[in-house]
């Protein structure tokens, strides 16, 4: 995948770039580009290695559904990627612009400027980034509890249901003894 001349090492082209993410990937075309400039840190036109290893470990996240514990563990290097100006702030813009990367859409965006923008000015700084990235790791633990506890209580109800019908079944099987032993005793009595 990566090619190596003696100029350019071990990077990926735009186009090679595009074809890998429609690979392996439903985003469009351009949030793939999107994405590539965003990963393209030093402007070179290319992604290299260490570009393309944290484009890799965000997909990992993504596809684990770990995307929440990803910008909480690397927030720094996530604050940085988003500031697309490079002004220690993220607006509200560019976090549209990028959010679908980490499954932030629409009004999710808003209203997460909303609940962590405390200064008002519309940017979130490093601190209220940080802030954000640990209340979103608070509410995935909150749903993925609430998940656990929703299948332990389905489990209890597929048990209790299994239950009832083993007890339903016994019933009925001791009714039929009855019933057979009592027309057993019928017809000693009879002969």
């Amino acid at each position: 995948m990566f090619y190596t001349n003696r100029r350019i090492k071990h990077c990926l082209a735009d186009i090679q770039f595009n074809q890998f993410m429609h690979s392996c990937t439903d985003m469009s075309t351009l949030q793939i580009y999107k994405v590539f400039d965003m990963l393209d840190v030093d402007g070179s036109g290319k992604i290299d290695f260490d570009e393309f290893y944290l484009l890799a470990c965000i997909l990992i996240s993504l596809k684990d559904k770990e995307e929440k514990q990803f910008i909480y563990r690397h927030s720094r290097t996530v604050f940085e990627l988003l500031d697309e100006d490079g002004s220690q702030s993220i607006s509200a813009g560019e976090f549209s612009a990028f959010g679908f990367l980490f499954n932030f859409h629409g009004d999710a965006v808003n209203q997460i400027f909303k609940d962590f923008d405390i200064s008002g000015d519309q940017e979130l700084d490093y601190k209220e980034f940080k802030m954000f990235a640990m209340a979103c790791i608070d509410r995935q633990n909150d749903i993925d509890r609430r998940k656990r506890e929703k299948a332990e209580r389905r489990r209890r109800h597929q048990e209790e249901k299994m239950k009832r019908k083993e007890q339903k079944k016994l019933r009925q099987t001791e009714g039929l003894r009855r019933l057979s032993w009592d027309f057993l005793a019928l017809s000693c009595v009879i002969i």
